[in-house]
């Protein structure tokens, strides 16, 4: 059993885009969600979401679920119990 050394619960809709421009504006929002949280400073997720901006679009979903998973790979590591919350 796991020992969560933090919780964390972000409010971001990253799961209804559809195209690449709203993909990139949810990964933007994550991004300002995350850095509120101090548990995140040392995860590179930021160069990762810029590196979006510059991305085909047609490969925008691929990279987003990439970082997606880094982050979630970050968070088991560090033992961070991350939780989306759909904003309202």
């Amino acid at each position: 059993m796991v020992i969560w050394k933090h919780r964390v619960t972000i409010k971001a809709s990253i799961v209804d885009a559809t195209d690449a421009h709203e993909i990139r504006a949810d990964m933007d929002e994550l991004a300002v969600e995350l850095a509120k949280h101090p548990c995140f400073a040392r995860c590179v997720y930021r160069e990762a979401i810029k590196d979006l901006a510059t991305c085909p679009d047609r490969f925008v979903e691929a990279a987003a679920n990439n970082v997606l998973a880094d982050i979630y790979d970050y968070a088991d590591d560090n033992r961070i119990w991350l939780t989306f919350e759909e904003e309202e």
